[in-house]
């Protein structure tokens, strides 16, 4: 029953667990035997309902993230102690997600051994992240927490701030820097990225992101408007990339990623400050990573389309407010333009930015790419 630990379990009936534990034990197994080997059992009760589909999910859900770093892992550990539906006793799952902690370690190294997972190299790379308190800027600082990197997180809310350093530190055992800054305020970069090189030694990423200025059309916005959406986006970028630029080239080379918006391909519509403003980081970055090859950093673009996060939150309620609908209709004629069907996640986002980050994109710069579900219908 559900008392029983998961090794009494595999050792005492056939389960998918005790396949599985058969399955990796064998050196030349890898997490694909070890699924195959938990399916021959069909559903079965251990002591709760579904608890052979509970083991099951638990270790396709492991492997699914089995070539990530250590951090991914533990970041699915705690999905599955919120799986109350499985009808499963927690501590039981939890036991057999350890195991299969436990399992895709040892697969991991033997595949790395074998030359079979890609390495991105961002070991000990030092990065620093705009806007990283939240959104797609907190996702981005976890992933290159989890391949390794020493992260430095700036926000305005202190305390939003430290919260995510400290959830971040806990979820990836990785050095976290939280510097409350005003991305907007060239003396505020300068302090932040001081710090950040004080603290770490220098810098060889730069994530550039800051929140969007106001949603508005043409006839709604003052002049005052424009020169604040410059000033946010524009000019931080110009801003951090002045501060950061000695140093990476000191180090023999670095990587500048900017986040702008799929609106810098396709404009859209209520976003003037926003199409404006970001355009203009996209001329900046082309002509920037002309003149740093020669240095060996590398500037990219990335544009996230509709990605759940407070601006698309911001967004769906200017619009319902403008057609008359409820935020959950504004919600879905956004989705209806994805040929995926869905809202994107942020961590599909930063899995983008992560890689642009790391030594395995040794060969791209000036590039503007989107992750949008195929929402831009543009050709470039």
């Amino acid at each position: 029953g559900c008392g029983l630990t998961a090794r009494r379990m595999a050792r005492d009936r056939p389960s998918p667990y005790g396949a599985a534990r058969d399955a990796l034990n064998n050196r030349s197994a890898g997490p694909s035997d070890a699924i195959r080997a938990s399916e021959r059992f069909p559903p079965r009760t251990f002591g709760g309902p579904q608890h052979g589909e509970g083991q099951a999910l638990a270790l396709r859900e492991g492997a699914a993230f089995f070539p990530a770093q250590r951090g991914a892992w533990h970041r699915d550990l705690e999905r599955f102690r919120k799986l109350p539906h499985l009808g499963i006793k927690k501590n039981s799952l939890v036991r057999f997600a350890e195991f299969v902690d436990i399992a895709l370690k040892k697969c991991y190294h033997k595949y790395k051994e074998d030359g079979c997972i890609m390495e991105l190299g961002l070991t000990d790379k030092i990065a620093v992240v705009g806007a990283s308190s939240k959104g797609l800027g907190r996702a981005i600082a976890l992933g290159l927490a989890q391949e390794g990197a020493k992260v430095t997180i700036c926000a305005r809310n202190s305390e939003a701030l430290d919260a995510t350093a400290e959830d971040i530190r806990r979820q990836t055992g990785g050095e976290v820097l939280a510097v409350p800054t005003d991305v907007s305020q060239p003396e505020q970069v300068d302090a932040l990225i001081n710090a950040a090189i004080s603290h770490f030694g220098g810098i060889d990423i730069l994530v550039n992101n800051a929140g969007g200025p106001r949603a508005g059309r043409f006839a709604e916005l003052a002049a005052e408007d424009y020169q604040t959406a410059v000033q946010l986006n524009l000019m931080s970028t110009i801003n951090l990339c002045r501060a950061v630029v000695p140093t990476m080239q000191a180090r023999g080379g670095g990587r500048i990623i900017n986040l702008t918006s799929v609106s810098v391909k396709q404009p859209v519509d209520g976003l003037m400050l926003s199409n404006m403003a970001r355009t203009g980081v996209i001329g900046f970055a082309k002509t920037l990573a002309t003149e740093l090859a020669p240095d060996n950093i590398l500037v990219n673009n990335v544009c996230p389309g509709i990605i759940f996060t407070s601006r698309i939150e911001q967004l769906a309620t200017v619009r319902a407010e403008e057609a008359g609908i409820t935020f959950e209709e504004a919600l879905e004629r956004m989705t209806a333009d994805i040929p995926l069907g869905r809202i994107g996640e942020p961590a599909e986002f930063a899995n983008l930015v992560v890689f642009l980050a790391s030594e395995r994109a040794s060969y791209i710069t000036g590039t503007t790419i989107q992750v949008d579900g195929g929402m831009v219908k543009a050709l470039l």
